[in-house]
């Protein structure tokens, strides 16, 4: 058990105290604001304040986590001993060369996505306008190698090991956009899509979507039997994410009320877990929303607990306050459509904190490492270039001992088209997650 000293006891530090120190770092911890139980403590323990006494060990605290409100001003930046930090301090007797704490808020409460950023044309934040990516944070999980750094300053100082050390951990995860390119959607639809083909002389496609109509070839993007074969060999679950609503430019699944689709979902929920994926337009819907995520809860004939938004459409906080209404309790949309890396600095779960309420919530954020579309179709990448890339990110999180979570489509497997060549890829990734060293 370690002793924190802080002259005042916040939110924000109870929320760090317990993401960082206890859930991130393995520390068993307690906090006081009265000093004489901080000196009369006999055990490891941590003087987090302004004001140096040799008893302990001392951090140099900065001042963000005993203010209220956001502050538009940017928190310094430079590079030291442990390498691009956050609140860098100038004190030489403090134990580490920055404020950890007020480092580790600063990314995991997403305190610069409160502030105006511009945005691409699905709203998003566009990424190189972000604090971690204009900081060189985005492709290491900082946060954890922050803690990493401070269980080893830890040891050094009481030999106190992590009651509960971290290990590496994959989470393969899968939006359905598309669950069948041609089957179940109906005479219309698909004559729709003949029309369309006929057209524009994508002969080979009529061609492809009346052999798999007529049951002579198998449609595309059902890669199911493939993905769950795949993944009972290395014993890992993936997590399924279902989109369905009316159909629109961005929403193009099949209606929840399908009977085949139905099947689908409840034959994926068994295998790995099935959770929502709400649509285009419930960015600052609740409404919409709440239906959905009830009309999946109908099709399972069990509670939905999960989610990531569609197209990764999310405003902080208010989509995040929507779900957690809604009965979410993990979300899995932490993460950037152009680039790879870690949004928060972090790629383990940790607990969503409302800014502008101040104060901790019970929704889970899931950030991604990366997602397969932003490699093929944002950063114009082949499948030797894109195994490159999970390789090194990879190696950052199983260095930090973080989690590795991907995003894929079931499309994304089907060898056709712009992704012919990735199953491999994606055999590569599972490679890398189940050995010890890559």
């Amino acid at each position: 058990m370690i002793l924190v000293y802080s002259p005042q006891l916040t939110a924000r530090l109870a929320y760090i105290l317990d993401t960082f120190l206890r859930d991130i770092a393995g520390f068993d911890y307690c906090a006081t604001d009265q000093w004489q139980e901080y000196l009369d403590f006999e055990g490891p323990k941590i003087n987090y304040s302004k004001d140096y006494h040799e008893a302990g060990l001392f951090v140099a605290a900065a001042d963000l986590l005993f203010r209220t409100g956001i502050d538009a001003k940017e928190p310094p930046c430079r590079k030291g001993g442990s390498g691009t930090v956050i609140f860098p301090n100038e004190d030489s007797r403090t134990c580490i060369d920055f404020d950890p704490f007020a480092a580790a808020f600063y990314l995991l409460s997403l305190y610069d996505e409160y502030l105006p950023h511009p945005e691409d044309q699905h709203q998003r934040i566009i990424p190189e306008s972000s604090f971690v990516v204009r900081h060189g944070f985005v492709r290491q999980p900082v946060v954890e190698v922050w803690a990493r750094a401070f269980t080893s300053i830890i040891f050094k100082r009481f030999g106190l090991s992590p009651q509960r050390p971290a290990v590496f951990r994959f989470q393969p995860s899968f939006d359905i956009d598309q669950a069948y390119s041609y089957r179940h959607k109906g005479f219309f639809r698909n004559l729709k899509g003949m029309a369309r083909d006929g057209l524009q002389g994508n002969f080979s496609l009529l061609k492809e979507r009346l052999l798999v109509l007529n049951g002579i070839r198998k449609d595309p993007f059902d890669n199911y039997d493939y993905l769950l074969d795949l993944h009972k060999k290395i014993g890992i679950d993936p997590v399924f994410f279902i989109l369905f609503t009316n159909p629109g430019p961005y929403d193009k699944n099949l209606s929840i009320h399908k009977p085949q689709f139905r099947k689908l979902i409840r034959k994926l929920d068994c295998l790995g877990g099935c959770g929502i994926h709400p649509s285009y337009n419930t960015r600052l819907a609740p409404a919409l929303m709440k239906s959905e995520i009830k009309a999946l809860a109908r099709a399972l004939s069990g509670p939905v607990t999960m989610s990531r938004q569609h197209y990764l459409r999310f405003k902080v906080p208010q989509t995040f306050r929507h779900l957690i209404a809604a009965g979410i309790r993990d979300d899995y949309s932490l993460g950037y459509a152009g680039l790879p890396g870690f949004r928060a600095g972090m790629s383990s779960a940790f607990p969503f904190y409302d800014l502008e309420k101040e104060a901790p919530t019970k929704l889970m954020l899931h950030p991604m490492s990366y997602m397969e579309g932003t490699l093929r179709d944002y950063l114009d990448l082949g499948p030797e270039e894109s195994i490159t890339i999970i390789r090194d990110l990879m190696n950052s999180v199983k260095n930090a001992r973080g989690t590795f979570v991907s995003l894929w489509h079931n499309e994304s497997l089907s060898e056709q088209g712009r992704w012919v060549g990735w199953r491999k890829v994606y055999e590569a990734m599972l490679e890398m997650a189940t050995k010890e060293s890559i």
